[in-house]
């Protein structure tokens, strides 16, 4: 695709007239989409008033005239021609004549000042011949097969994102880029959206007439120092509204704008830069323009100006009230400007960022969206400051691990980060080096290191995505908020720490919170943790919670200390997760364990008292609990055996369940026995509710065991 380049006056339209020559196919019916005829071209003629200072091209005498850039190759010069459903006063489709269809592309192959009396380029230049230059008459090609005799539009830049039926897209790009002072207005113009009104072709040798009409403009920033200051260059402008600058817009066949089409979403800025020279030199003497190309949507009062100072710092100036935009050139007056003006250490890009922080400062604002990559590792970081990134425009740095690994922060001594991160990109790590501080938002949907303490602040939020890892002997403070959404996981390693501090702190997790180190909740009136995932706690690690809200979902307690077990019990979990190595029959006092109503899931290696002198064991529960692993409640009768006691609200056994003498299991609901052997022993207390043989399980009653049950035991088959 080639690219697209216009120059166009602002006040008067340019006309598009098709050769003489070319032949249009006339049909009395309609059949099918109409499509253009192979060779059809177009020949594009620019009309201006030599008066109107809204043109591209300076024609040596002060004024500006606009042309076709016949010289680039390829061409960047490109229209699109688009039907409107019409042919004649009859409409073929059931969609309003406002609506656009069809998308032809027609591409600049030649220029000329001049045109013959039959409408034709009059000793045309070739495009790319590197001598063309720019020309005042151009003649576009398409390749398309046949066409229909019909209403149709002109419009440029061509938008190959035309979805055939509908409206045409102006845009605007968020950054603007000229060479030079005296090339703004040409380069500007590149960025301009133009289109025809409603045109009838006819059939056969006659060819339509186009009058191609602006729709954008240009914010013409005129600049100005106050009297006595002395000149300086300015080589950027960002406009800036944190509620978002108008990105697109849609035109209808009319060329009217399609009513709630402005879209605010992609751009916060638009940057105007000059990328050499001196950029644009501005005195106290006289007004300097620093043109922007823009939709014609107003700018709004929460809008702000930024300019930079070539090797020097920003100034910002704020809008007082909207400012409305029209198509045409429209002037803004920025005078009294001084030198002390230009007093913010701002960033806009990630070597503005670099060049910051290897020259040692310690208050860096990002103005704009920073993308940083692998390259960014390299940077050189003092080592005994402390650094504060911070966003007061709401701006944020994101780190992409796409093409390799992210190491921020390494050998520096702290770095607040008081603006937005976000951790985006696959396959790869990022790594936080340094001890930091978050008071913005961390937003993490990759895989996120924490190598050295890491402290969220009241104001700080860290939302996981993928997968956050703190490092061994590291500690992660909370005094904001942390988020670990559904399918993600935090890791605490074994010495590391996960401390939930503030009065306002809280920890949602949605996912999966894996602790081996030290996981602690200070309880304050204010804070809070809700687990609606799953929290692990490792065998080498601890869980001391003491907090106000209730905390839900499933607690899996990796553990081989029963006072760990204790802890989670009293907790507020909904279920609770046995998975480690448990030993009930080394306990030297009679074991109690109250879980409420949580669920119970024993899953790991489980011993219960079952020789002579163990000490009782009873767990209760009005939840459910969930045989996993082959338990034995009791053993047979003698003077010192423990008694060993179960007692639950419902009961899934999916491995073998013994009840002996000593044992008791009252179930005040369902036990749903899966592939599974249940054995009552002699002398055994079991009373249930229900008790129902679906095959796949076995059930055995001892004769003299003490069954009681008002319904039905439910062994279900294995899957």
């Amino acid at each position: 695709m080639k690219t697209r380049h216009l120059f166009v006056a602002m006040a008067l339209p340019a006309l598009f007239a098709a050769c003489s020559q070319d032949e249009f196919v006339n049909e009395n019916k309609f059949e099918g989409t109409p499509q253009l005829a192979a060779g059809f071209k177009l020949t594009a003629e620019k009309v201006m008033d030599a008066q109107t200072r809204g043109g591209w091209i300076e024609n040596g005498s002060g004024e500006y005239e606009y042309k076709w850039d016949i010289e680039t190759t390829p061409t960047s010069e490109i229209l699109g021609l688009c039907w409107t459903g019409k042919v004649g006063d009859v409409a073929y489709t059931e969609q309003t004549s406002k609506k656009l269809f069809t998308n032809y592309e027609f591409s600049a192959t030649a220029g000329s000042d001049d045109l013959t009396e039959e409408g034709e380029l009059d000793n045309p230049v070739n495009v790319g011949t590197g001598s063309a230059g720019y020309k005042k008459y151009a003649t576009f090609d398409t390749e398309a097969s046949s066409l229909f005799a019909g209403e149709y539009v002109v419009y440029y830049p061509y938008n190959a994102s035309f979805n055939e039926i509908g409206n045409i897209k102006a845009t605007v790009k968020n950054k603007f880029k000229a060479s030079a002072a005296n090339k703004q207005y040409e380069e500007a113009g590149k960025d301009m959206f133009m289109m025809s009104g409603r045109t009838p072709m006819e059939g056969g040798q006659k060819a339509g007439l186009f009058k191609l009409n602006p729709k954008s403009t240009l914010l013409q920033l005129n600049l100005q120092l106050k009297t006595g200051e002395s000149a300086l260059n300015v080589d950027k402008i960002i406009l800036f509204d944190n509620t978002g600058l108008a990105s697109e817009m849609l035109y209808n066949a009319d060329g009217n704008v399609v009513e709630n089409s402005v879209k605010y979403d992609d751009y916060k800025t638009i940057t105007g830069e000059y990328v050499t020279g001196t950029g644009i030199e501005i005195s106290a003497a006289k007004a300097t323009p620093f043109v922007i190309p823009m939709l014609t949507v107003d700018l709004k009062a929460t809008t702000v100006i930024y300019l930079h100072k070539k090797d020097g710092a920003w100034a910002k100036k704020e809008f007082t009230k909207p400012y409305e935009m029209k198509i045409g050139v429209m002037p803004l007056s920025i005078g009294g400007l001084k030198d002390a003006d230009f007093n913010l250490d701002l960033v806009t890009d990630a070597d503005e960022l670099k060049a910051k922080i290897e020259a040692d400062a310690e208050n860096i604002d990002v103005l704009t969206d920073i993308e940083l990559d692998k390259d960014f590792t390299s940077t050189t970081w003092n080592e005994n400051k402390d650094i504060t990134i911070k966003s007061t425009s709401g701006a944020k740095l994101i780190f992409d691990v796409t093409d390799g690994d992210v190491t921020f922060g390494a050998n520096a001594k702290a770095i607040n980060l008081a603006c937005a991160v976000e951790v985006k990109g696959a396959d790869n790590k990022f790594t936080l080096a340094c001890p930091s501080t978050i008071d913005g938002e961390f937003a993490n949907s990759t895989t996120a290191v924490f190598a050295e303490n890491v402290t969220i602040g009241e104001e700080g939020e860290v939302i996981n995505s993928g997968s956050l890892t703190l490092t061994a002997a590291k500690t992660l403070t909370v005094l904001g908020t942390v988020t670990n959404n559904e399918d993600s996981k935090i890791s605490v390693p074994a010495t590391a720490s996960f401390n939930v501090a503030g009065k306002n702190a809280s920890v949602v997790n949605d996912g999966e919170l894996e602790n081996s180190g030290e996981m602690t909740i200070i309880k304050y009136a204010g804070n809070s943790v809700v687990n609606n995932g799953v929290v692990i706690v490792e065998q080498t690690g601890t869980f001391v919670g003491d907090f106000d809200q209730p905390m839900t979902g499933t607690f899996w307690k990796k553990a081989a200390d029963i006072a760990d077990l204790k802890t989670a019990l009293n907790g507020t979990y909904s279920k609770i997760i046995l998975a480690g190595t448990f030993d009930f029959s080394a306990e030297a006092a009679a074991t109690v364990l109250n879980a409420g109503d949580k669920d119970i899931d024993f899953a790991g290696s489980i011993t219960m008292p079952t020789a002579d002198g163990n000490k009782d064991f009873t767990l209760e529960t009005t939840g459910t609990v969930t045989i996993n692993t082959a338990i034995t409640l009791g053993k047979p009768k003698a003077p010192t055996a423990p008694k060993v006691t179960i007692k639950a609200g419902a009961m899934e056994v999916n491995d073998d369940l013994t009840v002996d003498a000593t044992g008791t299991l009252e179930v005040t609901g369902d036990i749903n026995a899966q592939n599974a052997t249940v054995t009552f022993k002699k002398e055994s207390t079991v009373s249930f509710d229900n008790f129902n043989n679906n095959g796949g399980a076995s059930l055995t009653l001892e004769n003299g065991a003490n069954v009681t049950y008002t319904g039905k035991i439910n062994l279900i088959p294995a899957n």
